[in-house]
């Protein structure tokens, strides 16, 4: 390997190293996670690897004081059959939500808060442009689900819609010779 081959990093892409000089970012600024620390080398490649902490759920866990706790997958199964929600535009929000509370409602588990087993099922709930939505959100960010249903219902029956809607409902007008089914 040639001087030059030594300073190629991974397929032949060059070894770009950053090394931190002992800046410090302005006043009142916090360090950047995942900067070097004063004096550590990093290579470019480092900054774009992913990493393991980047995959973090929006939805931050509550502890529960059972030791062992499983949902059976007939649930997971009968949740992703009858209560799917993609975020397409004729996808009812208050609908969706109405019937995970329902299954939800069906089962209890002893020692285990509502609020854990709903917001560990609700991700399971969606799919698509939902999941990507849900996936958006800041890790950990999501804490209750009072807090997750807000949210999902602040994203897909926004204050416009809900205005949209109740306009219809007050300009509603039947026409002669039709029924209210037709109107």
């Amino acid at each position: 390997m040639g001087d030059r081959d030594a300073h190629l990093g991974h397929m032949g892409v060059p070894n770009v190293v950053i090394q931190n000089q002992g800046e410090l970012p302005p006043q009142g600024m916090p360090m950047q996670e995942g900067l070097p620390q004063v004096g550590e080398e990093r290579t470019l490649r480092d900054y774009t690897m992913p990493r393991v902490e980047m995959n973090q759920s929006s939805i931050r866990q509550p502890t529960i004081a059972a030791n062992s706790f499983e949902i059976k997958p007939s649930i997971i199964q009968m949740i992703g059959i009858t209560c799917m929600f993609n975020g397409l535009v004729n996808d009812d929000p208050n609908l969706h939500l109405q019937k995970f509370n329902e299954i939800c409602d069906t089962f209890k588990y002893n020692d285990i808060p509502d609020d854990f087993v709903k917001l560990k099922l609700f991700p399971f709930s969606l799919a698509n442009d939902a999941r990507i939505w849900l996936n958006s959100q800041a890790p950990n960010s999501i804490i209750t689900f009072d807090q997750l249903a807000q949210a999902f219902l602040n994203r897909y029956f926004p204050p416009g819609k809900a205005a949209r809607l109740r306009n219809e409902i007050l300009s509603f007008q039947q026409f002669e010779n039709e029924s209210i089914y037709e109107a």
